[in-house]
Order: C-alpha cells, then sequence, then structure tokens
C-alpha cells in the first residue's frame, strides 16, 4: 500500500503580509491510497455430452489483478514554522492561522 499526497495542496490566503497581519494557510485535495493483489481463478466446470454423460473439467488457472484506489481527506496536523510563529490549526484541520 503507497499514499501519494501529489493531490494535496497547501496556500496562504495573500501573497503577502504586513508585520502583524493574520496570515491563514488553508489544505485542500485529498490523498490516494493504493494497494493491489494478485488471485488465481481456476474454477470447475460441469460438460456435458450429447448422449448426456457429464465430467467436470477445471481450465488453465488464471490470475486476476485486484487493484482498489481510496481517496484519503487530508488535515492539517502540526506546523514547524522556523520564524518561530505559534500557528493555530482549526478544529475542522483545514486551515491554521498565524501573526505575521
Amino acid at each position: 500500500m503507497a499514499d501519494n499526497f501529489n493531490s494535496v495542496t497547501l496556500a496562504f490566503d495573500k501573497a503577502t503580509y504586513n508585520q502583524g497581519d493574520t496570515m491563514t494557510l488553508t489544505i485542500s485535495g485529498q490523498a490516494v491510497s493504493s494497494a493491489g493483489s494478485t488471485v488465481t481463478e481456476q474454477p470447475t466446470v460441469t460438460v456435458v455430452a450429447s448422449d448426456g454423460t457429464t465430467a467436470a473439467l477445471q481450465p488453465t488457472a488464471a490470475s486476476i489483478a485486484i487493484s482498489t484506489t481510496t481517496n484519503l481527506p487530508t488535515l492539517i496536523q502540526s506546523i514547524n514554522d522556523a520564524g518561530g510563529r505559534t500557528w493555530v490549526i482549526a478544529a475542522n484541520g483545514l486551515t491554521a492561522t498565524a501573526t505575521a
């Protein structure tokens, strides 16, 4: 299983801020989780001849690749700010704010 975060984006609400402004960071998109496995299929088939005689036969086994993809909501969990700002993450995990 592998999670892919390529569709997740983070964006500030403005391109520039003045000191003291409130900065808002918003997350959007979803991570995608993919898993795969292979199963083997080999059914037993009952066949009948024109005289009514029956037999149970099995075809050569076939492999079936199964893949599952799931969209996973993503939330802001924490922010490590090298500038020392304290970020407040909203209860829904979709935005965070700090003072510039």
